[in-house]
């Protein structure tokens, strides 16, 4: 396609076409590579855990919110570097509202490690808001969110070691997160 374009310097315009550029074989090969398919799985997962898991428990509901934001900050990611949308915002803003959603499915499936207190929940998922938010509003650092995505990430695994460890009968359960 070709466009008219007027551009203006120092009060003097110029009009000239451009002829805009097609999309090279390259460029499909490469959209086609990537892992743009990969929020699509998780969210067609969460849905899926909607909708068939029963019975209808916290553990449940846990398991598609994880979907569901895992599929929301993986599509703000493939954005972020390009900042269309305010894609680099919603990435770092989901992956502080991922920890506690994280940690808490991580501690309650298979088997709950053990009780903990309503208020220490509270102020777990309390912080992720908090720090959701500090993201948003761009109070903190910009690379502050690596943080919590590696808390997440490790916090998760080590939570999953300790169920292997402390609960062997639940270690086939835990053979499909591994996976």
């Amino acid at each position: 396609d070709t466009v008219d374009v007027t551009l203006e310097r120092q009060g003097e315009k110029r009009n000239f076409q451009y002829t805009l550029p097609g999309v090279t074989a390259g460029e499909v090969f490469d959209h086609l590579n990537s892992n743009w398919f990969l929020p699509y799985i998780f969210w067609i997962g969460g849905a899926a855990a909607l909708l068939f898991l029963r019975p209808r428990s916290q553990v449940r509901t846990l398991l598609a919110l994880f979907c569901f934001i895992t599929s929301v900050w993986l599509s703000a990611g493939l954005l972020s570097d390009k900042h269309q949308f305010g894609a680099a915002l919603l990435l770092r803003s989901t992956v502080w509202l991922s920890v506690p959603i994280y940690l808490y499915l991580h501690w309650l499936f298979p088997t709950s490690l053990k009780r903990l207190p309503e208020w220490l929940w509270t102020v777990i998922f309390g912080s992720g808001v908090v720090m959701a938010i500090a993201s948003w509003w761009q109070w903190v650092p910009e690379g502050l969110y690596m943080a919590g995505f590696l808390l997440a990430l490790f916090g998760s695994m080590l939570l999953l070691i300790t169920h292997a460890i402390t609960q062997p009968t639940e270690r086939r359960a835990l053979l499909g997160l591994i996976a």
